[in-house]
Formats: C-alpha cells, sequence, structure tokens
C-alpha cells in the first residue's frame, strides 16, 4: 500500500460537519502505511490549518459541475484539473460529494483514474457521475439507502464509521466558560446543526413537557443567525420555558460539553449515522433519539439507548422522564453504550476497509517477478542467457519516470536485464492520447537505457493488461501475428487495427508494451 496517493475533494470546509473531519482522519489513519492524501475544494484558511496541523496536504482548487449553458468553461476546467492530475499523479480520486457531472470526475475519468465518492443524497438518473464513479462508500446501509434501491446498489460499499474516541477525550478542557450545574437538575444536551432536520422546535416542545426537573443545553451553529435560531428562541418564550434552556454557539470542546449531561437527545428527521451519538455514547452518556435512518444501528432500543418516532414531542418526552427520573436506567444504557462504541467503532478497520477499496479499485497490482517470469523466455531466446531482470512498471499511461529507469540502470551489472513496461488500459480518450505519444515514449526509454549502459533488447507485447499479464510475445514477431489473426476481433475492426498499428508501432488492441535492455 506503501506510495498510494489519493485526492480527496471536499465540498465544504466547515470544521462541524462530520464528513469533512472523516477526510482528515482517514488521512491521518492511512499516514502510518504511507498513504499520502491531498485536500482540494473550498478549502478555508481554518481548514487549511488543520490540514498542515496533521501534515495534510491542501490544493486550492474546486471542481465546476456540468451544465449545457455553460459548457465552454467546463470544459476549460477540465483540462485544468487534468494538468494538475498529471502532475500530482493520483492513484485515486475521492469525491466528498459527487455532485452533477463535476468536472474533476470528468479530468480523472479522461485520464483513467478510479473515482470514488461518498454516498448521499438523491440519485439523479441522467447525472454523469453515475457513469464516472468506479464505489460510492456509506458508513451503513441507510447512508446509501437511495444507492442501494437503484441500478447503482452493486457499487456501493459499506466501510464502517472513522470515529476516533481519543479525540474526544483530548477536547474535555472547556474553550470557554459552561453554563453551571445546579444541584438536583437533570441536564439534557443536544449538539449539532441549527437546521429543521434536526428537529430542534419538536425537542423544546418535548422539553416543555416533561414531568422531571430539568435543564436543555443546545449547542451548534450561531444563535445570532435570523430564521430557524430566532424561531427556535421565541417558541421557547411562548412556552414559558426559556429561562431553562441555555443556547451556545458551535464549540470545538465536544468533550467538555458531553460531560456535562445527564441525557444526550437528538430528535432528528433524516440522519446517517451521526457521529453525536457516537460521541454521547464513548462516554457513557445515555440517548435518546429518532427511530429513523441509521440511528437504530447505533442505538438499540432499551439495551444502548432509547428510540421515539421522529417529530412526536409526546413520546419523546417520556422517553427522556423515564430516564430524568431513573439513574439506575441511565447508568445500565450508557454503560451499554460505551462497550457497543469500543467493540464495533473501530477507526482502524474502517481505514483499512478504505484502503483496500482504493487497491481493488486500481488493480490487484501484481509484483514485479510475475511479468519478470512471462519476460525470461523471450528475453533468453533474444539474449542467450538467462539474466536476472529488474521491471519497472509504468500503470500511469501519461507517465514517463525517467528518474527511476536511470536509478535502475545504474545498478545493472554484467548480464542484468531491465524492463520499462507501460500500460494501455485506459479509458478510450486516454487510451488514444496514450498510443499517439507511445512512439515518443518508446524512443525516449530506449535512449535512456543506451544512455545507462545497456543495449535495447526488443519491444514486447502484453496481454491482456499489465495488472493481471498472461502473455507477453515480441511486437512485429510471428507471436505477434498469430495473435493478431487467432487472438483479435476479425473484419473491419481487424483492418482498422492493423491501420492503426503503423501509426501507433503496436497493436492498439494490446494491454502493455515492454522494452527490454540488457547490461553487455
Amino acid at each position: 500500500m506503501a506510495g498510494l496517493r489519493i485526492l480527496i475533494e471536499l465540498n465544504s470546509a466547515d470544521l462541524r460537519i462530520g464528513a469533512v473531519n472523516d477526510a482528515l482522519d482517514l488521512a491521518d489513519l492511512a499516514a502510518p502505511e504511507g498513504v499520502r492524501f491531498v485536500l482540494c475544494g473550498p478549502l478555508s484558511r481554518e481548514l487549511c490549518d488543520e490540514a498542515a496541523r496533521r501534515g495534510i496536504e491542501t490544493l486550492r482548487a474546486r471542481s465546476r459541475t456540468f451544465s449545457r449553458r455553460g459548457l465552454p468553461l467546463y470544459m476549460i476546467d477540465v483540462l485544468m484539473w487534468m494538468a494538475r492530475l498529471a502532475s500530482w499523479r493520483p492513484d485515486v480520486v475521492h469525491l466528498n460529494y459527487a455532485g452533477y457531472g463535476p468536472s474533476l470526475a470528468c479530468a480523472a475519468n479522461i485520464c483513467g483514474i478510479p473515482i470514488v465518492a461518498r454516498a448521499g443524497g438523491p440519485v439523479i438518473p441522467n447525472n454523469l457521475s453515475n457513469r464516472w464513479v468506479a464505489a460510492y462508500v456509506a458508513n451503513c446501509r441507510a447512508h446509501a439507502a437511495d444507492l442501494l434501491d437503484s441500478p447503482l446498489a452493486a457499487r456501493v460499499v459499506i466501510t464502517g464509521d472513522l470515529f476516533r474516541p481519543n479525540r474526544v477525550r483530548s477536547t474535555m478542557v472547556s474553550e470557554r466558560t459552561l453554563p453551571p450545574r445546579r444541584l438536583g437538575v437533570a441536564r439534557l444536551v443536544f449538539l449539532g446543526q441549527l437546521a429543521d432536520r434536526k428537529g430542534l422546535h419538536v425537542l423544546i416542545e418535548a422539553f416543555a413537557r416533561l414531568q422531571g426537573t430539568a435543564e436543555l443545553l443546545i449547542v451548534g451553529g450561531d444563535w445570532g443567525a435570523p430564521g430557524y435560531p430566532q424561531r427556535l428562541k421565541a417558541m421557547a418564550q411562548d412556552m414559558g420555558v426559556a429561562s431553562r434552556i441555555h443556547f451556545e454557539n458551535h464549540r470545538q470542546d465536544v468533550g467538555a460539553v458531553l460531560s456535562t449531561a445527564d441525557v444526550f437527545v437528538l430528535p432528528s428527521f433524516s440522519e446517517a449515522r451521526p457521529r453525536s451519538i457516537i460521541e454521547a455514547m464513548s462516554l457513557g452518556i445515555p440517548v435518546v433519539a429518532s427511530d429513523i435512518g441509521g440511528i437504530p444501528s447505533l442505538v438499540a432500543h432499551e439495551e444502548t439507548g432509547l428510540l421515539v418516532p421522529a417529530g412526536d414531542p409526546g413520546a419523546l418526552a417520556a422517553a427522556v422522564d423515564r430516564l430524568v427520573q431513573s439513574p439506575d436506567l441511565c447508568h445500565r444504557l450508557g454503560a451499554a453504550g460505551r462497550q457497543h462504541v469500543e467493540e464495533n467503532c473501530r477507526p482502524e478497520r474502517t481505514a483499512f476497509e478504505y484502503m483496500r477499496l482504493y487497491r481493488r479499485l486500481i488493480g490487484a497490482c501484481p509484483e514485479p517477478e510475475v511479468l519478470a517470469v512471462l519476460l525470461f523466455g523471450e528475453v533468453a531466446a533474444t539474449a542467450g542467457t538467462g539474466p536476472r531482470c529488474n521491471v519497472l512498471l509504468e500503470r500511469d499511461p501519461l507517465r514517463f519516470d525517467r528518474e527511476a529507469l536511470r536509478t535502475a540502470l545504474d545498478g545493472m551489472s554484467s548480464g542484468d536485464c531491465i524492463a520499462y513496461a507501460i500500460g494501455l488500459n485506459a479509458p478510450p480518450v486516454a487510451r488514444l492520447v496514450t498510443l499517439t505519444m507511445l512512439p515518443l515514449r518508446l524512443r525516449r526509454i530506449e535512449r535512456t537505457i543506451a544512455r545507462g549502459g545497456a543495449q535495447v533488447v526488443g519491444r514486447y507485447g502484453i496481454d491482456p493488461s499489465l495488472n493481471a499479464p498472461s502473455c507477453v510475445y515480441e511486437l512485429n514477431s510471428p507471436a505477434a501475428e498469430y495473435a493478431d489473426r487467432c487472438l483479435r476481433p476479425r473484419g473491419s475492426a481487424q483492418a482498422l487495427r492493423r491501420i492503426l498499428a503503423r501509426w501507433f508501432v503496436c497493436d492498439p488492441g494490446l494491454g502493455g508494451v515492454v522494452v527490454v535492455g540488457r547490461h553487455p
């Protein structure tokens, strides 16, 4: 896995959003394996500083969505992304949100780079991204519910959560003063975005119906903003509970906030697998949440928490009252929730699933020795000996790693062989560009081999691909003629390939080409 390069495009720079933190955590967890990540998108100064603190690279560039009206600008952006991809050479492009035909995805598809996208949002049948994205990753089945009910279901991969308990425990010190606790008064805590779908209006109505003595701490967003926050404040005032509700703007000290809670409440109307629930459970805080989306995969009713129907303030009030009036039930559910997180939320395992997916998408890449075994017979017949062979595999169709070839040549001894293999399997446009440039690239490789003190033995074709070679034969040899006659399509397609082969110096249907040199 060492040396893998992943380019992640974020659709938001808001560090309060779980998907943004997931991208940062994934880069952190994969770094010990030698995997490098670059983050791009609408990056803020705050996000760039956080990425730099963790040693993660950033690229200030973002995609343009496809539109017919803006097609000229879209095509220019695609070309700019192709230039960036050629410069940084990622193995996989990972979109935090696929969107509608983003220019980065178009460029990656042209360049033959596999694309991964985070699941979420409705499935649009005519979205160009549906053709380009090779896999959709989700932390649970509910996260990918729409995709699983569509023709794209086979591309969904469930990876699990990237939650890191140590990150919560590192925020146990308050960044600013919290409202003091009152003796004998239970504290309910909500932590999240100030949005209708979070059901905060249901929470305030349920709070007004409580029989037990309690206070409510709502943390998130900007309570000075117009719209929903002001409606919630007015609602609390009208119901006569404003004096027992604390409205706190967003804060980073999640652990400090949650550590003051007796009960964590999340009355959402839609969720996947909310990070806030996992954070509360990791600290042993009992949870009351809506029975929707991926929440039941985290909260087992009456075992690790309590579930209520979304939008039902009466049921929510009854569930909270049970916990407020029963410390034993709070302790039992909180302890079970902590155990569930410790046993099932393993970020290292999730990061491994991501890396395994990346590896699968770039192909089950064999060791160079696999190709060397196939080459030995041909090389021995030409050179009259059975030398040691150093094979360099170049899977990037638009790249020539001259320095790697020179380094390998410097380490050769008399009788040793060097083989530089170029993969030709790519999407149509990238394949055409590769074949057009192939004669020039082959001459450059052969000149580098000659200048390194070795003799060029010959050029060989690979079938069916560089990642899974099963047949290697010298170009313009009887074996190549046999492959053209018996292994390739007949009729007009065969005639066209023979014409193109004169321009491209090899059959355009080949999986790869190898240049072999031998040190005298």
